[in-house]
This record gives C-alpha cells, sequence and structure tokens, in this order.
C-alpha cells in the first residue's frame, strides 16, 4: 500500500498580511509588490499608492510561508511504521 503526494511538492512563497485582514502571497516580491498596488488601489481605495511604496511595505513586512506536502489519504509514510496495535 503506497501512499502519494500530490503534484505540488514544498515550496515557500513570500506572503504580506493587510491590516484588513487580506493576506496576499506571490513567487517573486515583484510579482507580490503588484498584488499590494492592486489590493490597496481596489479594496482601499488608496491613490497614493505607487510601485516604490509597495515595495517598502513589502521589504519591510513580508514574511515567507512554506507549504507542506500533503499526502492523498491524510497520513504520511512515516505513520506506516510503529508498533502494532493489540
Amino acid at each position: 500500500m503506497g501512499f502519494v503526494s500530490i503534484a505540488k511538492r514544498a515550496r515557500s512563497r513570500s506572503s504580506w498580511l493587510c491590516g484588513c485582514g487580506q493576506r496576499l502571497e506571490a513567487d517573486e516580491d515583484g510579482r507580490l509588490c503588484d498584488q499590494v498596488v492592486s489590493h490597496l488601489k481596489r479594496d482601499h481605495q488608496t491613490a497614493y499608492i505607487n510601485y516604490q511604496v509597495a515595495r517598502e511595505m513589502v521589504t519591510s513586512r513580508a514574511y515567507k510561508m512554506e507549504y507542506a506536502v500533503v499526502y492523498k489519504n491524510g497520513t504520511s509514510p512515516d505513520e506506516e511504521f510503529g508498533p502494532e496495535p493489540y
């Protein structure tokens, strides 16, 4: 009985959390800056925001998120081994 992981491997993404609770994610900081500009203009009607301001926000407040590998039936291969139940 084998365990099959989904195609996505564990990877790290840059994330930024807005004060409204919206979390934005991207593979690169440049794309994250674009998302920050779009979010602030669309959801907060911020007229003064530009790429340079968004870049400062991302470099000061962004963090890395790493997604773990998920297994098809919810158990990892390590859980297959261990003491036998009585």
